[in-house]
């Protein structure tokens, strides 16, 4: 019995000393951002454009006909030729300066016949939802 404790022991100090090197080892491992989003589309010339016309987005290469990459300040967004999910309880947003930008957002997208679904316009912070031609949600946001 007493050789079972031992060995049970030596097996839990192993195994928290094992996984404390592993937790500094992430700790000192970080990722830097989000490199590249890729979306599903059913026509990828139509979302090519609606991003580039709207967001201002310039198509940085194509992989094949069926995949584009835009860029989006420093990163991508990929749209590939595809089905977009039904029902996606997502979104994902792109980040503007301040309430001033996104007021001139607001004003950009509604003049171009894009609707605002709901906005959250606050002093420190908010945002307004979007949708683009295959139904993802997109948010215009700020921090302040």
């Amino acid at each position: 019995m007493e050789k079972e404790k031992r060995f049970r022991w030596i097996i839990e100090e192993c195994c928290t000393r094992i996984f404390a090197k592993c937790d500094l080892q992430m700790a000192k491992m970080r990722v830097s951002g989000i490199n590249h989003l890729n979306i599903k589309v059913v026509d990828i010339g139509s979302s090519s454009k609606f991003y580039c016309k709207i967001f201002g987005m310039k198509e940085a290469f194509r992989e094949m006909p069926d995949r584009i990459f835009l860029h989006c300040g420093s990163d991508l967004l990929t749209l590939a030729k595809g089905k977009p999910p039904k029902n996606l309880d997502m979104h994902f947003g792109f980040q503007v300066k301040d309430k001033t930008h996104a007021l001139r957002w607001k004003k950009w997208l509604e003049s171009n016949g894009i609707k605002i679904d709901k906005k959250r316009l606050e002093s420190a912070g908010g945002g307004m939802y979007l949708k683009d031609p295959d139904g993802y949600v997109i948010e215009i946001f700020y921090e302040s």
